[in-house]
């Protein structure tokens, strides 16, 4: 079997586990909560077109990117490799002619996709709310940062995985510190985290000159970091989080 033919199995094999699955469940109840906050911020809106795609685009920082993109990569990064772990399955797995890497890099192109999925999907809805504003241009712009944000949150815990037999709670324990890292933490260690980067470089993509003042104060005057480098660290973490955790499933035991 070709590599591509194996990363394609890997995805699908993923994709039926994990989609059908009680985690699917849980992450969409937690989605949906700031849909539903939106929405009603949307009706109650007296606002003319221009004040609800400032609308659409603060939301950005509570919804798609400030929340969703956070817990999709937590519900479906974990499952790349603690899915089959919790199944029994993982043996079945590593017996199987299939190169180790390809186990990962298929199961994590799925999960990466998924979460995609998920947040195009809340941001269609969202786009068609403040319509006839037609934020086309931020819509794309924002999905771009959405697959950045997606791919490196599924990185991470895919990685974290790899360190713990039951992943959830360390996590849980690290998703809570770098999202209050953002309000909590000293002003010069926010660039140490991942959320910031992806906040700066939406902001910069959508053009979302004020619309972070929307969420709350600490956001005021806090994206002061050039977005190329913002883009680099995101890149960076992806890539070297998705190579040490390709070289710790290769060292997993049969």
């Amino acid at each position: 079997m070709s590599p591509l033919a194996q990363l394609r199995a890997m995805a699908r094999l993923y994709s039926k586990t994990v989609v059908l699955s009680r985690r699917s469940l849980v992450a969409a109840l937690l989605w949906v909560l700031p849909l539903i906050f939106f929405v009603i911020s949307a009706l109650r809106s007296d606002g003319d077109a221009q004040a609800r795609l400032e609308l659409w685009k603060g939301f950005q920082f509570l919804g798609p990117l400030g929340f969703l993109v956070q817990f999709g990569g937590l519900f479906y990064g974990l499952a790349v490799i603690s899915e089959e772990v919790e199944n029994g399955t993982l043996r079945y797995l590593l017996v199987r002619p299939f190169k180790r890497g390809n186990i990962v890099l298929g199961r994590w192109a799925a999960a990466t996709l998924l979460v995609f999925a998920a947040i195009t999907v809340m941001n269609v809805l969202l786009l068609a709310l403040v319509w006839p504003a037609s934020p086309m241009g931020a819509f794309f712009a924002a999905e771009a940062a959405a697959l950045l944000g997606a791919a490196t949150y599924v990185t991470i815990f895919t990685l974290i995985a790899t360190f713990f037999r039951k992943p959830l709670a360390p996590a849980l324990l690290f998703l809570i510190a770098i999202d209050l890292g953002m309000s909590l933490i000293p002003m010069a260690t926010r660039y140490l985290t991942p959320k910031y980067h992806l906040l700066r470089l939406h902001s910069e993509l959508v053009g979302a000159s004020l619309s972070h003042r929307a969420v709350g104060s600490e956001f005021n005057d806090l994206f002061d970091s050039a977005p190329a480098i913002s883009l680099a660290f995101l890149l960076a973490l992806t890539i070297i989080g998705l190579a040490i955790a390709l070289k710790r499933f290769a060292r997993v035991q049969v």
